[in-house]
């Protein structure tokens, strides 16, 4: 996987570089053998001048991108929340295909699969209106 970080606006002490490089870098480790590159923008906020923006972008294999970006007062922690995004999204993307070919359903929650009903679990008669009631009100 290649990773590059630009940062076109911006004065970007070698330190902070090196957390965001190795932040992305663990936080795509997983999905490592199906990245081919992942690009990284770091951006000054809209906020004022101590926050930061990062943008993270990634190419797939199979051709598919995805992005993810986040701001916050510090470039670094920007970084953390964008990486830890963009890996939700790529492991949504693992299971979900797979998930939904068995009749699963993911629970983002819970970051599980569990079956998907077909049916209603409730009696439809139940949230049917009495036949004299009004549906306004008074």
């Amino acid at each position: 996987m290649q990773l590059r970080i630009r940062a076109p606006h911006l004065d970007v002490p070698p330190a902070t570089r090196a957390a965001v490089e190795r932040r992305v870098r663990l936080a795509l480790s997983r999905h490592a053998p199906s990245i081919v590159m992942a690009r990284v923008t770091l951006l000054p906020s809209d906020r004022g001048e101590s926050w930061g923006r990062c943008r993270i972008r990634v190419r797939l294999r199979e051709g598919e991108s995805l992005a993810a970006q986040d701001q916050a007062e510090h470039l670094h922690e920007a970084a953390s929340g964008a990486a830890r995004r963009l890996e939700q999204r790529l492991e949504r993307r693992r299971v979900l295909p797979s998930a939904t070919r068995r009749g699963l359903r993911f629970d983002q929650t819970r970051g599980t699969t569990h079956p998907c009903r077909s049916t209603s679990t409730h009696d439809s008669a139940a949230f049917r209106p009495a036949s004299g009631a009004r549906r306004n009100g008074a």
